[in-house]
């Protein structure tokens, strides 16, 4: 996907962007220019809701959109990129105010995927209420609009370095799309002991290590307390238990042979 126009850079920059396009846009309004033709025939409206301060801008264009659902060469319609890439108040100012699609879904992306992505927790938030208070959205995402690796797709691709922001969102999805996703987190995050830990804690996640655990470059020391949690919330007796894995998990995740005993003994 080459969509990058959320990353326009500083929050200065973005407000010198705003104010140019104040400056311009009462000219072009004026001008011959047919704007209702020019926004239905190329993709320049998925750029300008894709704008991190796009909410003056919708307003500015509203009267001259024919189709709010219209897609660009990526399959996304309007309202996509602006859940994947601008503001809370543009987010919000879309879906109340205009014509827009909530159920439209690309092969990966739909407005739940996007909100995924967007750096403002606020986003997933108000669309995450949406789903769970709309009957039809809420119907459409419980028999799985998207395949669970769209969703851990879309994990994998944020920013992580900011855990009470990944767990807002972990807990919306886990809540939305229900426990059967936790399996996925876990095989997809084994080495973040942020996400195992919050798994562990706040739904009661039982570990299995039924999947082959992946290697990684560089090995993250962890402190006694976690292996405990781990070990205490492994479940040993399911028949889904794999001892490879889970000595696998053990020895990787530790550079001190001491704790890897201590695992084994409380094993």
């Amino acid at each position: 996907n080459d969509k990058i126009y959320g990353e326009y850079g500083t929050e200065k920059k973005d407000a010198s962007i705003l104010k140019m396009w104040n400056l311009l846009f009462p000219h072009i309004e004026k001008s011959n220019i047919n704007l209702e033709y020019y926004f239905s025939c190329n993709n320049e409206l998925h750029s300008l809701v894709g704008f991190r301060q796009s909410l003056t801008i919708i307003k500015d264009i509203q009267p001259y959109i024919i189709d709010w659902n219209k897609t660009d060469r990526s399959y996304f319609i309007p309202l996509l990129d602006c859940i994947r890439y601008s503001s809370y108040n543009s987010v919000k100012y879309m879906i109340e105010n205009l014509d827009v699609d909530l159920v439209y879904y690309t092969t990966e992306y739909n407005i739940l995927t996007c909100a995924i992505y967007n750096s403002d927790v606020r986003v997933i938030k108000y669309i995450g209420y949406l789903i769970q208070t709309n009957t039809i959205l809420n119907y459409t995402f419980k028999i799985g609009q998207q395949s669970i690796s769209d969703y851990i797709r879309a994990f994998i691709n944020i920013n992580h370095s900011i855990f009470n922001k990944l767990k807002i969102k972990l807990n919306i999805i886990i809540d939305i799309l229900g426990h059967q996703i936790i399996d996925d987190l876990f095989n997809n995050f084994p080495y973040n002991k942020y996400v195992v830990k919050h798994l562990i804690t706040k739904y009661d996640y039982k570990l299995t290590f039924d999947e082959t655990i992946y290697t990684i470059n560089s090995q993250k020391s962890v402190n006694n307390d976690y292996l405990k949690l781990v070990v205490d919330n492994t479940d040993f007796d399911s028949k889904q238990f794999n001892y490879i894995n889970f000595i696998t998990y053990i020895t990787r995740f530790s550079n001190s042979i001491e704790l890897i005993i201590k695992a084994f003994e409380y094993a």
